[in-house]
């Protein structure tokens, strides 16, 4: 006797497959690279060189871009764990790997707030 009531069960999330975790990793490690290239040049093009103090303007203007790039490095991982949470899926390790693309742009922003325009210099002399 069934009842027309009975709400049917969730089928039970399937194992990944390691083309699926391979893929993970792949997205995982290019987001990463161009986060790593966004903070660098946002680095370079604020830092005073030649050991020079930064002009206070510009050590401002590293800590809104640095925030921004935080930004745009958890938001599309935030998104995916909010989607796969919705679906009743595993999302561990979507924000694990948001967690691990984000930690550059964190790092130079923890750097950039705890500096000041004399510590935000770098050794490199271009001219």
């Amino acid at each position: 006797m069934s009842n027309e009531y009975e709400v049917p069960r969730a089928a039970a999330p399937r194992r990944w497959s390691p083309w699926a975790w391979a893929g993970l990793v792949v997205v995982v490690l290019l987001h990463a690279f161009v986060m790593w290239l966004v903070t660098a040049f946002v680095e370079l093009d604020t830092q005073g060189s030649c050991r020079e103090p930064a002009a206070p303007g510009d050590l401002t203007q590293a800590r809104a871009d640095l925030l921004v790039a935080v930004g745009v490095a958890l938001a599309p991982w935030l998104v995916a764990v909010v989607a796969t949470g919705l679906r009743r899926r595993p999302w561990v390790r979507i924000l694990v790997g948001g967690l691990l693309v984000a930690t550059v742009p964190v790092w130079a922003l923890i750097h950039a707030l705890a500096s000041g325009p004399a510590d935000w210099s770098s050794d490199w002399c271009l001219f």
